[in-house]
Parts: structure tokens; C-alpha cells; sequence
């Protein structure tokens, strides 16, 4: 999109990559908030710009791509998942005890010190985003003509 050529080096890992960037072996590398977010607040490491939606609230002053890259936006997420026949008073249960732990102030000033906001939503909400996301990178794997490795 931004027409540049970088040439991709696989690593089973953000850690192992950012060893690598720090040793000087690669350049650049894309990762996510939390492996680099304390490296770029204590100046080790310099932030070029965040790929998600809205910019890093812990890193406020670094751009989005899609600043300067109409259209680029990649978040990354986490959520937790459980099998289809799990009984639904369950699923509330885990949804509501999800909801207080990070609700406590403890454990938000936690993912607040590796530059994540916590969002909580309902099993609904996230589904429909896992759903979004497999059409999302779908149809980019496709028409980048991505095959899987053997």
C-alpha cells in the first residue's frame, strides 16, 4: 500500500525479533504495543508510527500509518474463547468475572504500563469481530496470492 519493498525475516516471536533490532541485524520491524511499548518510553527502541484504528493512548505523539497510508489499519486484540457447548450461564459468569478483574485499578494501571486499553464486550460483539477479521485477512491473503508454507 505505502509502495515500499521490505524484505520479511520469520521469527517464532516479538521477543526474539526485538533482540534482533536491538543487536542491529534488522532495521525495522512491526510488532505489537506491549513487547515494544516499554523500549520506546525509555528510549531504546524510537516508535514510527502505530497501525491500529486511533492512535496508542500510552503513545499519543506517534502517528497512525493510516496517516500517511490511506486505508492501512491493522489492531492487534486479545479475548478470551471457549467451546461452542459451553452452557450460557457460564459464559455470563466468565463474561461478568472478566469484566470486575479488569475493572480493578490495580489491573488497569497494569495494561496501562504496556500501553494497552483493556475493552470489554460481550460474547456477541466479539464474535462478530472474529467473524470481520477472517473476512478482513481473507480477502488481503487472497489478493496478495499468500500460500501456506509446507
Amino acid at each position: 500500500m505505502a509502495g515500499i519493498e521490505l524484505v520479511p525475516v520469520p521469527y517464532k516471536g516479538g521477543p526474539l525479533a526485538m533482540i534482533d533490532l536491538l543487536g542491529g541485524r534488522v532495521s525495522c520491524m512491526v510488532t505489537s504495543v506491549p513487547v515494544a511499548f516499554p523500549l520506546v518510553k525509555n528510549g531504546t527502541i524510537r516508535a514510527l508510527a502505530v497501525t491500529g484504528a486511533k492512535r496508542s493512548s500510552g503513545l499519543p505523539d506517534i502517528p497512525r500509518i493510516n496517516e500517511f497510508v490511506p486505508g492501512y489499519e491493522v489492531d492487534s486484540w486479545w479475548g478470551v474463547v471457549a467451546p461452542n457447548r459451553t452452557p450460557k450461564q457460564i459464559v455470563e459468569r466468565l463474561k461478568g468475572e472478566i469484566a470486575k478483574i479488569l475493572g480493578m485499578p490495580d489491573v488497569k494501571e497494569y495494561y496501562l504500563r504496556l500501553g494497552i486499553e483493556p475493552a470489554i464486550s460481550t460474547p456477541e460483539e466479539f464474535s462478530m469481530l472474529i467473524k470481520a477479521e477472517i473476512t478482513k485477512w481473507s480477502k488481503i491473503i487472497k489478493e496478495a496470492g499468500i500460500l501456506p508454507q509446507e
